[in-house]
């Protein structure tokens, strides 16, 4: 894992919690 795949995991949740509790 490189610091960008953390980062891109990191933005997908925070993408998807936003999502589910819009």
């Amino acid at each position: 894992l490189s610091e960008d795949d953390l980062r891109d995991a990191a933005y997908e949740t925070l993408v998807a919690c936003l999502v589910h509790s819009g």
